[in-house]
């Protein structure tokens, strides 16, 4: 971008013409390839039958089960899918738009003919590299973002649950120990749910 505009001229009207649009259609193409490439890398999360915790095999009870909320997922898979349907439907319509972009900004350049296949440049190039980013920073950073918050919640409900299991073990309810049965059924004792 910079050196198309001081093609046009260094430090003249021309030249900061072409370099303000240049680098503004520049910055429009990062974001949306930014944008597309957010949404096509959003990671996924395993929305099967998970087995049971180890408390509850243990225990007989159920606990409420409570699943990530996928609403992004969900959207981000939704937008992917019409993009990439339309895209491939569309793909005559999609050329001659570029098309059109490209003549609009070479005409913003003030250069009618000169411009179009370096505006057409920047756009493509722009769009691709945002989407690569985006698509590689959300792949890599965002999965892990997510399964060390999923992580941390799931350490915290066991913590918990395990807290309230000694709680009750320990704290006796009528000169009795109601787990106590619970714990010999399973081989365990009271000093196996302290460690």
């Amino acid at each position: 971008v910079l050196m198309y505009a001081l093609a046009r001229g260094v430090f003249t009207q021309d030249c900061l013409t072409a370099l303000a649009i240049g680098t503004l259609t520049a910055g429009a193409s990062l974001m949306v390839g930014a944008l597309l490439g957010f949404l096509f890398g959003i990671p996924r999360t395993l929305q099967g039958e998970r087995p049971p915790d180890v408390l509850e095999r243990s225990s007989g009870g159920s606990a409420p089960e409570y699943r990530v909320n996928t609403n992004l997922e969900q959207i981000s898979d939704w937008l992917t899918k019409i993009l990439v349907g339309v895209g491939l439907v569309q793909l005559g319509a999609i050329i001659d738009a570029l098309g059109n972009l490209a003549d609009y900004i070479d005409r913003s350049l003030g250069n009618p003919g000169g411009g179009a296949a370096f505006a057409l440049g920047v756009v493509i190039y722009f769009a691709v590299g945002g989407f690569l980013i985006a698509y590689l920073w959300t792949r890599l950073n965002l999965t892990g973002a997510f399964a060390r918050a999923e992580t941390a919640a799931m350490r915290t409900y066991v913590d918990t649950r395990i807290e309230t299991v000694r709680k009750n073990v320990d704290e006796p309810i009528g000169g009795v120990r109601p787990f106590v049965p619970w714990l010999d059924q399973r081989g365990l004792t009271v000093g196996d749910l302290r460690e």
